[in-house]
């Protein structure tokens, strides 16, 4: 059994919950084809913010984290829903999710900045 192999057979087993923020990408939808083809994980795809659940939640999730910024809640609802990596990150971090895959159409700066502000490095870590 090869190494991607033995990565699905351990994704199967675990059945994580992976939030999908760019569902109106091409790729992101011919992967989650695949996905569920294959049975990896369960898939949570945002394709636009009808899709955003416990958006209020999130809201006042994001302005706790960075209350060291005094961000408002006007301010923390704008940034979410106008970059949805954002919502994932704190969908991630309230454990509404199990994790988050993007990149497609947003760039790793974006992506990185979403899970550090919202997840945080791990305990410990620099």
């Amino acid at each position: 059994m090869g190494f991607v192999e033995k990565i699905y057979k351990l994704a199967k087993k675990s059945k994580k919950r992976i939030l999908l923020p760019e569902g109106k990408e091409p790729r992101v939808l011919k992967a989650v084809d695949f996905i569920l083809k294959h049975d990896i994980c369960a898939p949570v795809v945002i394709s636009g913010t009808k899709d955003y659940k416990n958006l209020d939640k999130y809201v006042s999730l994001y302005c706790e984290i960075r209350k060291h910024k005094n961000i408002k809640d006007s301010e923390a609802r704008k940034l979410i829903l106008e970059n949805p990596v954002f919502y994932s990150a704190l969908a991630v971090r309230a454990g509404d999710v199990d994790g988050f895959v993007a990149g497609a159409s947003t760039t790793t700066r974006d992506v990185a900045k979403a899970a550090i502000h919202c997840i945080g490095p791990l305990e410990g870590t620099k």
